[in-house]
């Protein structure tokens, strides 16, 4: 699978996504510092990706961006101009679509 969870690296100019990812600094978690990005999939890419690098599935995106979640609730607006958090329920159904949407995109614009 093309998109993983990461850190950003320390360089000299400061802090920056890794060079392998290709497109990213999504979904930050707080908790652990980590974000979701993109690389190509093994079979066409000609550059490193650690081996150690976490693959995420739609499920364990959706379990991943689920547990920021409950620490760090996701936000929507409402018809009255106030805010609440967003349901368990809507959130699957959003993350389950924003995942294929990634996807999606990433495999237009960098091939798979």
């Amino acid at each position: 699978m093309p998109l993983v969870e990461y850190k950003m690296e320390r360089k000299n100019d400061g802090v920056t996504r890794p060079s392998f990812i290709l497109s990213g600094s999504w979904d930050y978690n707080s908790s652990d510092h980590t974000y979701v990005g993109w690389v190509c999939s093994e079979s066409n890419r000609n550059y490193y990706v650690p081996d150690t690098i976490t693959t995420l599935t739609k499920s364990s995106y959706v379990e991943r961006c689920t547990s920021i979640h409950s620490n760090d609730p996701y936000y929507k607006s409402n018809d009255d101009g106030s805010s609440s958090a967003v349901s368990d329920d809507d959130l699957t159904t959003h993350l389950q679509t924003r995942y294929d949407e990634l996807v999606s995109m990433c495999t237009e614009r960098f091939g798979e």
